[in-house]
Order: C-alpha cells, then structure tokens, then sequence
C-alpha cells in the first residue's frame, strides 16, 4: 500500500497537489498550475499516443524517471519529492510541445488567434509566478514560520541593543542558532549606529511573556509582522 499511495501522490502532485513545504513554495500553489498543467497534460498525452516520435521518447523517459525517483523517495512531502517538476528545461520543452499541439489542433484561419492568446496566457503565468516567487512567498506567515524567522528577530533584537551595552540570551528556544547568526551578521538587517555607545548599561533577551526582574525595564517587545511575540529585551543600568 506505501508503494501504491506514493504512486498515486507522484502521478497527481505536478497538477493537484499544493506544495506541502512552506520553505519551498507557496502552500496554496500547486507546482504547474492550470495553465502550465493544461499544456503538460496534452504534450504527455500526445507522447502517448505517438510513442515513437523522438519529442515523446525525450518526455517519456524523463517522466519515467521523475515518477520513479518521487515512488522511491516515498510517501514525504509530496510534490517536493517529484523531481521531475525541477527539470525546469523538460517542463518548459513540455509546455511548449503541448501549446503547439493545441493550437495546431485550431482550423488554420484562427491559428493565429490562438497562439497569441497562448503567449498571452504563458506570459500571465510567468508573471504570476515571478510575482509569487518575489513577493507573496518571501512575505507570508508560513515562510516567516518555516524559516524559523523568529530567530532572525531576536538576532536582530540584539545587534541592535549590543551598540548601547551588554546583551545576554535568555530565551528557551533556538538559542545556539540565535547565537551563530549574531557571531556572523552577514545576511541580517544593519543596526543602527549611535552617535556613542552608552556605558554603563547591560540588556537581557528572554522569552515573551517573561517578567522583569528589580531595576529592569523593558525596552522592546520583539515582535514579528503579524502581532506575536517572541522575545522581551529588558534593560538596566549598571552600578
């Protein structure tokens, strides 16, 4: 039955399936969508029918294997595990065979009609899919949550405070990565740089929530785009 389920999973994910790995794509995306699905859909099922032809042979044998590596990779995180859809050369050879086969299929006086509204559709679904990749994915909650990118906060939290004083790490989670991102700040945001750094005061990063101790006081609620919290920074002056 595993084999069978992850046959299944494999032969529906590129068309069906939303990407299960917020990390890697949109969850509400499937990895062809219906535009790119349709013309897939008739390139494989003219391959089919005309096995012998050498453009099918070359889509044949790629899906073959794309749909034996996802069986062996198992039942986990399907259409991820379907490696045939990163064959981005074959999946645009595919789309272009089963545009050309659809609007081939067209009386040739409307011919023209229908490969323009072909490229008009082709160019909406890259530009969809351009707009996805560098907006809607990199400013969802389920990219923030799969990044962990309450790490990168706190992170941030305390390069920003480490300019005014001494910063300890109190919080319960994540603390080595928190920790390796403040050793190495390459990729987070810069923090600011006062006119002097204050002496004489100390910070301490600790869990949301967390109650100050005497002769606290809280100095930020570090807090993620969408209203959590995930760390208070509590600061004091040194005696």
């Amino acid at each position: 039955m595993p084999f069978l389920a992850a046959t299944a999973d494999a032969l529906k994910a590129p068309w069906f399936v939303p990407e299960p790995l917020a990390w890697a794509d949109l969850p509400s995306r499937s990895r062809l969508g219906w535009i790119l699905g349709i013309a897939v859909a008739v390139a494989f099922a003219r391959s089919l029918a005309r096995p012998r032809d050498a453009l099918s042979a070359l889509l044949l044998s790629h899906a073959a294997a794309g749909l034996a590596a996802a069986v062996a990779y198992g039942e986990l995180a399907h259409p991820n595990g379907y490696r045939f859809a990163y064959l981005t050369s074959l999946s645009a050879l595919a789309v272009s065979a089963g545009s050309l086969a659809l609007f081939g299929a067209v009386p040739p006086e409307r011919r023209r009609l229908a490969a323009l509204t072909a490229v008009l559709l082709l160019a909406f679904a890259g530009a969809r899919g351009a707009a996805d990749a560098c907006a809607a994915w990199p400013a969802a909650r389920t990219t923030f949550d799969a990044f962990n990118g309450h790490e990168t906060l706190t992170a941030e939290a305390i390069l920003r405070w480490r300019t005014y004083g001494s910063v300890s790490i109190e919080t319960p989670a994540g603390v080595s990565v928190v920790q390796s991102l403040v050793a190495q700040p390459r990729f987070l945001i810069p923090s600011p740089d006062p006119a002097g750094t204050a002496a004489g005061r100390s910070f301490r990063v600790a869990a949301a929530g967390d109650r100050g101790r005497p002769g606290e006081r809280c100095v930020e609620h570090v807090q993620d785009p969408w209203g959590r919290e995930w760390a208070t920074v509590w600061g004091r002056r040194s005696r």
